[in-house]
């Protein structure tokens, strides 16, 4: 049997269906940002239960586009966990500013608060939670603690469906950022989303997001007088183009459904595997399950993961800890013992699959060989 680590989630939609849309919008004048990307703009919002959403090329690019409108820049510092992929220092680095790494909570792997907040300096501009895996940091919490002035951005690349204590992302925060990349539960192969509750922001954000120009390409051409293209500030490309955006509507429908499945595999492996850790969740928090990570002592990782890539079964590392990564390790002189639980964490964990189409039989195959191959040594 072979199991890939992820399928995305458009095979369980009518795919016919799909191409027939694809044909309409190709028939059209509009292929870049238009009426479909508004119209699931609208819908993501809702779905998120926030008031403003902009569909956006990637989730690097919303959240630079966020950092932009933040003002953040050289000599500002933002906090960002030590356990996170690298994309969330990258973009802090991407405006000149400094990523502060702070330690994570040894059972959920998520930034520590306190730790958090002992970080904080007079160049703090912002922080930066990650909901890892696809539970949610306390953001309630978090911006309660926070002295006033400094900013949040929401790292919610796994967290489409998350909640915690009933909010959901971008709830607290000034913005909340979101991937569709190919792996992602919702995904349009490269994508992602920026939501934000405050309207001022959002308006200086939507020219941002688009180099700086006040007035996007699609609405310049349906009016019936000629506006010229004005850049008013500075900016990049962000934006998410018609032909991605039509991928989310089904996506966005079936949100919900498919996250409790998700679920319903990560309980099966709680219960089942032996031999292995997982991350706690919180009984406040309803995760996404974007990823269920297990940990094995480092000394005994690579072994386990050659043998189940020999019996079929794809895995990946989620992550290695951002504070051992080459660069950042080399550029701030970092070691080891500088953020001991995600290094831990870092060298131990793995992760299995737990897409919504994984099959009884093909969660029983998994199960059965990881927990022979552990109970062999």
């Amino acid at each position: 049997m072979h199991i890939p680590l992820y399928r995305h989630n458009l095979h369980g939609h009518d795919i016919e269906a799909l191409g027939e849309e694809f044909k309409h919008l190709l028939s059209g004048m509009i292929l870049s940002t238009g009426s479909v990307a508004e119209e699931i703009q609208d819908l993501f919002a809702g779905y998120m239960g926030t008031n403003h959403c902009l569909l956006t090329n990637n989730w690097t690019n919303a959240t630079i586009a966020s950092l932009l409108t933040l003002g953040i820049g050289p000599g500002d510092e933002v906090i960002v966990p030590a356990m996170t992929f690298v994309a969330s220092a990258n973009a802090v680095e991407a405006v000149g500013a400094r990523p502060v790494l702070v330690d994570v909570d040894p059972h959920t792997k998520l930034m520590d608060i306190t730790k958090c907040l002992g970080a904080v300096t007079g160049n703090t501009k912002a922080v930066m939670p990650v909901h890892l895996y696809g539970q949610m940091v306390d953001v309630k919490a978090l911006r309660a603690a926070l002295p006033k002035g400094i900013r949040i951005i929401e790292d919610a690349a796994h967290a489409i469906e998350s909640s915690f204590d009933g909010y959901k992302p971008g709830a607290y925060s000034d913005f909340a950022c979101f991937s569709f990349y190919a792996s992602k539960n919702m995904t349009t192969g490269e994508g992602g989303a920026m939501i934000t509750n405050d309207r001022s922001l959002f308006e200086e954000y939507q020219t941002i997001y688009r180099h700086g120009i006040d007035l996007c390409g699609y609405r310049r051409h349906i009016v019936d007088k000629f506006i010229p293209a004005e850049a008013v500030t500075r900016g990049i490309k962000a934006n998410m183009p018609d032909i991605s955006a039509f991928l989310l509507r089904p996506q966005i429908g079936s949100a919900d459904a498919t996250r409790a499945r998700r679920e319903s595999i990560a309980k099966r492996y709680s219960q089942e595997l032996k031999g292995v850790s997982t991350i706690h969740v919180d009984d406040r928090a309803t995760s996404a399950w974007h990823i269920y990570p297990v940990a094995v002592e480092p000394s005994n990782r690579h072994r386990v993961l050659e043998q189940l890539y020999e019996r079929g079964i794809k895995t990946t590392i989620h992550f290695k800890a951002l504070h051992m990564m080459e660069w950042y390790r080399e550029r701030y002189g970092y070691v080891a013992s500088d953020y001991p639980y995600a290094y831990a964490w870092g060298e131990s964990v793995f992760s299995l699959p737990v897409f919504p189409t994984l099959t009884e039989d093909e969660q029983s195959y998994v199960i059965t060989n990881l927990n022979e191959i552990i109970a062999r040594g």
